[in-house]
């Protein structure tokens, strides 16, 4: 698993490539949590588009991500969700606290 960030437009974009399972994604929310610290911008982009499958792990970081977001009044939203990770979200009611958007662009 990899991951990668850019700033757009004073948007922190952070890109996951991957599976978000345990054991490889063990600490990816502590990981993720320092770099919106460190970056300190008012909204959080999670791009899951090269992200092929998630577990109950990877739902846990993103869990875990999107509460320290609210907690410390960031915007966060997720994009690039695929079909099988969206039916995920859907199934375990994660769609709206996920914030699921469809590209990048609309959120910029």
């Amino acid at each position: 698993m990899d991951i990668k960030h850019e700033i757009k437009d004073k948007v922190l974009i952070i890109s996951v490539e991957g599976e978000l399972i345990s054991p490889q994604a063990l600490d990816t929310d502590k990981k993720i949590i320092a770099l919106i610290e460190k970056e300190k911008k008012e909204r959080v982009i999670v791009d899951l588009s090269r992200v092929d499958f998630i577990d109950s792990t990877g739902l846990g970081i993103l869990v875990s991500i999107r509460l320290y977001c609210k907690k410390n009044r960031i915007l966060f939203a997720t994009v690039g969700v695929n079909e099988k990770i969206k039916r995920t979200f859907t199934v375990t009611e994660m769609t709206t606290f996920l914030n699921i958007h469809d590209s990048i662009d609309k959120l910029l």
